[in-house]
């Protein structure tokens, strides 16, 4: 019996392909590891991350409705930020931040009755649970009423040093930022009652001081936000909640309780 012949294709190749052949194949190769690590996370952005979550943790927030009132006035705001759950994580570890459970802001606040806010906040350089927070920032905004609603167009500053065991609880690190922003209010008051929501977007400098090993890490960028908030008026006082959204890194609340000087 005959065995059944076995057909042989072969395909020549030109002598060029053939020489760039290795170098196609090295090409590929590179671009397939760049794709696998290109997702992955530095110790610098990590520590960038952190930093942006924190400045816009203290960023200068509204706090407030914005409705117009009836009469020229000043009130003195205290204000607190209930410290969110935050992803510490730097390098391979987690980072041991034992921070205060809230941040305390003492906030003066005047109104026009035409529409002009003016506002300043200042925080003395205080030590609670080896952090402090020394800080000065300042508001001007303009009010007014579209349509039955209460608007007001905000710019807002805030400059500061944080300094505590950011890294390291045996060390104390120095985070320094400064705060530029706008914001827009859009308020329906309802008798006593507020509701009110709006949004804005600020640019931080900072830098992170590390003790252990004296790296200095500088960050400049920008974050939007949202805010939405409701808000009672009793006779002469005013406490508002107001919930803040900021990218989708940080959710953070802010308690106000206000009283008219």
């Amino acid at each position: 019996m005959r065995g059944k012949a076995r057909a042989t294709v072969r395909i020549k190749m030109p002598a060029g392909m053939r020489a760039t052949a290795p170098i196609i194949v090295c090409v590929l190769f590179l671009l397939l590891a760049l794709s696998s690590t290109a997702g992955a996370v530095t110790f610098i952005q990590q520590a960038n991350r952190l930093q942006l979550i924190y400045a816009a943790l203290l960023d200068f927030r509204p706090g407030q409705s914005p409705n117009p009132v009836e009469r020229s006035a000043w009130s003195l705001a205290f204000e607190l930020i209930p410290m969110p759950e935050v992803d510490t994580r730097i390098g391979a570890k987690d980072e041991p931040i034992d921070s205060p459970p809230f941040v305390p802001r003492l906030r003066l606040r005047w109104v026009a009755r035409w529409g002009l806010l003016l506002g300043i906040s200042l925080n003395p350089d205080l030590e609670v649970q080896n952090y402090s927070a020394p800080w000065t920032a300042f508001e001007l905004g303009l009010r007014g009423t579209v349509g039955g609603l209460g608007v007001e167009l905000r710019a807002h500053t805030i400059d500061g040093v944080v300094e505590g065991p950011i890294t390291d609880s045996e060390t104390k690190d120095r985070f320094e930022f400064e705060n530029r922003g706008v914001d827009l209010r859009v308020g329906l008051p309802l008798g006593r009652w507020s509701v009110y929501g709006g949004g804005g977007k600020s640019g931080t400098v900072s830098a992170l001081l590390v003790a252990s090993d004296g790296a200095r890490i500088a960050l400049d960028d920008e974050f939007t936000y949202l805010l939405a908030g409701i808000e009672f008026r009793g006779e002469d006082w005013t406490f508002t909640l107001e919930q803040n959204r900021t990218g989708d890194y940080l959710y953070h609340i802010i308690l106000s309780l206000s009283f008219g000087l």
